[in-house]
């Protein structure tokens, strides 16, 4: 996974954490995203059934405030 942050705002970044959450809620896996901004990348492993489960990304800015995004994943048909 390579993300990316709107505006190039990469460097107001102090960590960029993301994970799988699956069907139950329960965090599945989740890694620190690592490397220079526009290579930045993270390590995941992926549940064997994707649905019901959500890909999350956390930003967490040098204030300490920490924001998180998620998106629904589906097994591929």
């Amino acid at each position: 996974m390579f993300p990316q942050i709107a505006d190039g705002r990469f460097r107001d970044a102090r960590f960029i954490r993301v994970g799988v959450t699956d069907a139950e809620g329960a965090e599945a896996d989740s890694a620190l995203v690592e490397g220079p901004e526009g290579i930045a990348h993270a390590h995941l492993h992926l549940p064997e059934t994707l649905d019901g489960s959500r890909l999350w990304v956390e930003i967490e800015g040098w204030d300490g405030i920490k924001h998180r995004a998620h998106w629904p994943l589906v097994d591929a048909q």
